[in-house]
């Protein structure tokens, strides 16, 4: 089941294929957070920080129609709101 949090762990992870400081960022994310899950919105702000700081990304969302709930798709279309320059 696709939710906010796992969306945005997606999206970073197939931002690091593009851009290559998003790495280094990452491994300090996790390393700080030793054997836990970052925070949600921790997550998104690194993620909004990423896309602010780079000239082009391309996420790809695939099956968003595919939500089972409307209050997961408004909670989606609010990430990408968040993240869009």
């Amino acid at each position: 089941m696709l939710s906010v949090a796992t969306l945005s762990r997606s999206l970073l992870l197939q931002l690091s294929g593009q851009i290559t400081s998003l790495e280094v960022r990452l491994t300090r994310l996790k390393d700080s957070y030793k054997n836990a899950t970052p925070l949600f919105l921790v997550l998104l702000e690194c993620l909004r920080q990423t896309v602010a700081s780079s000239h082009h990304a391309y996420p790809l969302l695939d099956a968003l129609d595919e939500c089972p709930a409307r209050i997961r798709r408004k909670g989606v279309l609010s990430v990408i709101n968040t993240i869009r320059i």
